[in-house]
C-alpha cells in the first residue's frame, strides 16, 4: 500500500528545488533505474561517474532503515560539482529543471558514447527510400543512438521532419532523436489541453518563403511527427513569453493532461506493413495515422501531407502511455519554486523539498504542470490457444 513513508524529500541545500524535483521524477521511473544500472554495467561503478551518484541517491530516497523523512542532498550535489557541465547550474542561482535535466541525460549519455562505437540508422522504415538521392534525405546523428541491446535512455525517441514541395513530387526528410516535448503555451486566459498542444506540434504548415531544389518553384509543406516512441515520454511546456516591450513574462494558463495518454495520432506512418527494419523498435513505432503515405513508382508521396486535423483517425481515448510525475513551478519567469507530484497506485504524493504529503489523483491533476513524465507499457502479448481437431 502507497504510504508517505514510502517517499523521502530531499533538502534544498541553497536554490536547489529544480535538482530535487528533476531527481524525485526520475528516479520514480523504473525503466530510468534500469537505465542507470545498464550503464554500469557496461562501464563501471565509481564516484568519477554521473550514474553512480544518481544510484546512490535513489538508494539514499529508498533507505526504509533511515526513518528521517527527508535525505540530505548537499553531499550529493557536492559530488555533482566534479563535472564542469552540471556545475554552471548548481552555483546558489535559481536555475531551469528542464535545462538542467537535459544537462544530465547529455552526460549519462557520454559515457555510453565514449566506450561504444555509434551505430547507424536503419533506413529501411522508409519504403520509399530507394528512390531518393543522398542530398534529400538528411539525417542528424547523435551518439546515443543503439550502442548495445536493450541500452538506451529511455526517455529517447525519434522525430521525423518532413519538407515536401507544394508542386512536384520532391520531399526532404530530416530525422533527429529526442528526450523531451518542447510545447509552446500562448493562451494566457483560456486553460488548454495536452493532446491540443500535441496536435498544434504536428500539424502540418505552409512554407512561402522555400524554393524547391528540383521544380525551382516557390512554397512547400512542413511537419514534425513523432517515427519512434520513447519508452518514458517527457512533455516540457514552455511559459515563459515576450511581450511587444521586449520584457518576458510566465503565462499561468492551467493545462489539462490526462492519466492514460496515446501518441499515435502524431506519429508518422512510413507504411508500417512493410516495415523490414534490422531495429524492432522501428517497428512499433509506425503508428496507423494518414498522415504521410509513401508508394512506389513514380510518385513519391500517393497523396499530399494531410493535416492531423483532416485525419480521419479517432483520437484513442485510452493509450499506452500512463502518468508517472508532474513538476511544477510557482512564481515568475526568472524566480520562484519547483515542487513535484509523484503518482503512485493510487493516489500519489506531493514533494517540496523536505515536505512531502500524500495526495489523491484530483488534487495531481490540478497542478500547473511545468513538466510531465509518462511511462510506456509494454503491450500484453495475447496468447491463443491451439484449435481443437
Amino acid at each position: 500500500m502507497d504510504t508517505p513513508a514510502q517517499k523521502k524529500g530531499m533538502s534544498n541545500a541553497g536554490n536547489t528545488c529544480f535538482f530535487n524535483c528533476m531527481a524525485q521524477s526520475l528516479l520514480h521511473l523504473l525503466k530510468f533505474r534500469a537505465y542507470l544500472n545498464g550503464i554500469s554495467e557496461s562501464v563501471g561503478t565509481d564516484d568519477k561517474y554521473l550514474h553512480s551518484i544518481l544510484s546512490q541517491l535513489n538508494k539514499e530516497l529508498t533507505d526504509t532503515s533511515n526513518e528521517s523523512p527527508y535525505i540530505n542532498s548537499l553531499s550529493i550535489i557536492n559530488r555533482m560539482k566534479q563535472f564542469p557541465e552540471l556545475k554552471k547550474f548548481l552555483n546558489g542561482f535559481q536555475q531551469d529543471a528542464h535545462e538542467f535535466q537535459t544537462a544530465v541525460l547529455t552526460k549519462l549519455d557520454s559515457y555510453l558514447s565514449n566506450h561504444h562505437p555509434k551505430a547507424e540508422i536503419p533506413f529501411s522504415f522508409l519504403p520509399s527510400m530507394k528512390m531518393c538521392t543522398p542530398q534529400i534525405v538528411k539525417i542528424q546523428r547523435k551518439p546515443s543512438l543503439p550502442l548495445k541491446a536493450g541500452l538506451r535512455c529511455p526517455l529517447e525517441g525519434q522525430m521525423i521532419s518532413t519538407l515536401k514541395c507544394q508542386h512536384c513530387e520532391y520531399a526532404n526528410w530530416t530525422c533527429f532523436p529526442f528526450t523531451d516535448i518542447a510545447l509552446s503555451v500562448h493562451d494566457a486566459f483560456t486553460a488548454g489541453d495536452v493532446k491540443e498542444y500535441l496536435k498544434a506540434h504536428t500539424e502540418r504548415e505552409s512554407i512561402s518563403d522555400w524554393k524547391c531544389d528540383k521544380c525551382l518553384r516557390i512554397g512547400a509543406f512542413k511537419q514534425l511527427q513523432i517515427l519512434r516512441q520513447p519508452d518514458v515520454l517527457c512533455l516540457y511546456f514552455r511559459r515563459s513569453v515576450v511581450d511587444t516591450r521586449g520584457a518576458s513574462f510566465k503565462i499561468n494558463t492551467h493545462i489539462n493532461f490526462p492519466t492514460k495518454l496515446s501518441l499515435e495520432p502524431y506519429c508518422a506512418n512510413f507504411g508500417a506493413k512493410e516495415t523490414k527494419a534490422s531495429d524492432s523498435s522501428f517497428k512499433k513505432t509506425a503508428a496507423p495515422v494518414d498522415t504521410l503515405s509513401l508508394m512506389g513508382g513514380n510518385k513519391m508521396f500517393e497523396q499530399p501531407i494531410q493535416s492531423n486535423s483532416n485525419s480521419s483517425k479517432r483520437e484513442p481515448e485510452d493509450g499506452p502511455y500512463t502518468l508517472s510525475s508532474v513538476i511544477e513551478h510557482v512564481g515568475a519567469t526568472n524566480q520562484g519554486h519547483y515542487m513535484v507530484y509523484l503518482k503512485g497506485t493510487k493516489g500519489g504524493w506531493h514533494i517540496s523539498d523536505c515536505d512531502v504529503r500524500k495526495v489523491e489523483l484530483s488534487e495531481i491533476h490540478n497542478a500547473n504542470a511545468s513538466m510531465l513524465f509518462y511511462s510506456k507499457k509494454k503491450p500484453v502479448k495475447k496468447v491463443q490457444g491451439k484449435k481443437s481437431k
